[in-house]
C-alpha cells in the first residue's frame, strides 16, 4: 500500500478496528515479491502526516516503511521536499527482513506503543539525516542485528552528490535546514530493548538528543555505542543526555563513547549493571565503559560490575562488585518483564527508574 499526505490539522489516519477486548484485529502479511518499496505493509513516499495505528504487520522487508526526498535533479537539497509528521503507533510489527518499522529523511516522525521483534537485521531503523523524532514506549526484541539503529549516513547522503562532509547542508544545524548526513533532536524515551542476536542500541552521527528512562539489554553481543563513520567532528554523535537508564549485559560493552564524537554528552543518573550470564551476580571480567573520549560528563550513575573498570569515577557516582540482593522491587526472578528490572523506590540515592506505565508488553499483569 502506497500513501499520499496529509496536512497538519487533517492527517490521514489509518487505523486498526480492535477486538471487543480492546487487543489488535487486522492482521497483514507483507508482500515478499518486489522491491523493497514495495514488499511493505505500509510504504509512505514523500507523503506528510500519515498515521498507522493498530495493525499486526508479519514479513516482508518492512512493516511501515517512510522515504522523504533529499535531492533533487541530481543534486543534494534543504530540508524543503523531506517528508514530516509520520506516526507508527500500537501495532505489533514482527518478522521483516531488513526492518519491522524503517524510515529516512523523515522528519517528525512519532513511533510509540509498538512491540517490535524477529527481523533479520534492525528491528527500528531511522536514517539518512532524519530529525526531531520521537521513539517512546515501545519493547523491541529479538532482532538478529540493532534493536535500534539511528544513523545519518552521511558518507551516503552527501559525498555521492558532491558536497564535502564538512560542508553545513551535510554536517551543519537542522535548525538552518541543513544537517542532511546528521540526525538531531531525537527524544528516546521508556523503551524496553532487549535481547537481541548481536547488539544493542546504535547510534551514529545523533547530535543534540535526549536518551533517558530505558531498560537496554541484555544482548548476545556488545551494547549501546556512539559514534560515527568519518573523521570530520561535527559529524560527531555529541550533546546528547543519556539519563535514568537501566543498561544491563553479560559480554562485549555495556556503553561506549568512541573518540571524537562525544564533546559535551552528559551520561547521568544511569544504573550500569554487568552480570554473569545466570543473572545470580556482576561479571568480574566485564568492561563496563568503553570510553575514548575524555568530553562525556559523567554524574550519579550507579556501577555494579567487576575490577574491569575503566571509568574514573566522579566522586558523585557509586561502583560495587557484588549485586545487592534487594536491587530490585520483584527480586531477581528476572521474567522480561519491565517491572522486574525496577529498582525499588527511593533507593539508590535520586536515581529515577524507567516509567512504563504506558508499555504494551507482551507480558500482562
Amino acid at each position: 500500500m502506497e500513501l499520499r499526505g496529509g496536512t497538519a490539522s487533517e492527517p490521514i489516519v489509518f487505523y486498526g478496528e480492535r477486538k471487543n477486548d480492546g487487543s489488535l484485529d487486522v492482521h497483514f502479511r507483507c508482500s515478499t515479491n518486489g522491491s523493497d518499496d514495495m514488499t511493505s505493509c505500509f510504504n509512505i513516499d514523500k507523503s506528510d502526516y500519515i498515521a498507522i495505528d493498530g495493525f499486526i504487520l508479519e514479513g516482508g522487508a518492512y512493516g511501515v516503511r517512510s522515504f522523504g526526498e533529499f535531492e533533487t535533479g541530481g543534486a543534494l537539497t534543504d530540508r524543503a521536499e523531506r517528508q514530516n509528521g509520520v506516526s507508527i503507533l500500537n501495532s505489533r510489527i514482527f518478522d521483516q527482513e531488513e526492518a519491522p518499522i524503517f524510515a529516512a529523511t523523515s522528519d517528525w516522525v512519532a513511533i510509540e506503543s509498538n512491540v517490535v521483534f524477529g527481523s533479520t537485521r534492525h528491528g527500528i531503523l531511522l536514517t539518512s539525516g532524519s530529525d526531531w523524532n520521537v521513539v517512546r514506549y515501545n519493547e523491541v526484541y529479538g532482532n538478529t542485528e540493532a534493536d535500534l539503529r539511528i544513523d545519518g549516513f552521511p558518507k551516503s547522503m552527501c559525498t555521492p552528490w558532491g558536497v564535502s562532509l564538512s560542508n553545513n547542508l551535510c554536517a551543519g544545524s537542522a535548525r538552518n535546514g541543513n544537517g542532511q548526513g546528521v540526525s538531531e533532536f531525537f527524544t528516546i524515551s521508556q523503551n524496553f530493548l532487549h535481547d537481541g542476536g548481536q547488539y544493542g542500541p546504535n547510534f551514529t552521527s545523533i547530535r543534540n538528543s535526549k536518551i533517558s528512562h530505558n531498560i537496554i539489554g541484555p544482548y548476545q553481543g556488545t551494547g549501546t555505542a556512539f559514534w560515527q563513520q568519518t573523521d570530520v567532528a561535527d559529524l560527531g554523535s555529541y550533546n546528547n543526555d543519556v539519563l535514568s537508564n537501566l543498561f544491563v549485559g553479560h559480554t562485549g560493552f555495556l556503553v561506549r563513547f568512541a573518540s571524537n564524537v562525544s564533546t559535551s554528552s552528559l551520561f547521568s543518573s544511569n544504573i550500569v549493571l554487568a552480570l554473569n550470564r545466570s543473572g545470580s551476580d556482576v561479571n568480574p571480567n566485564f568492561l563496563v565503559l568503553d570510553v575514548s573520549d575524555g568530553n562525556v560528563v559523567y554524574t550519579n550513575n550507579f556501577y555494579f560490575s567487576g575490577s574491569n573498570f575503566e571509568h574514573t569515577l566522579d566522586p558523585s557516582e557509586t561502583h560495587q562488585d557484588e549485586l545487592p540482593e534487594d536491587l530490585f522491587s520483584a527480586g531477581f526472578a528476572r521474567t522480561n518483564h519491565p517491572e522486574d528490572w525496577t529498582p525499588k523506590a527511593g533507593e539508590l540515592g535520586g536515581w529515577k527508574p524507567p516509567i512504563l506505565s504506558k508499555f504494551p508488553s507482551r507480558f500482562s499483569r
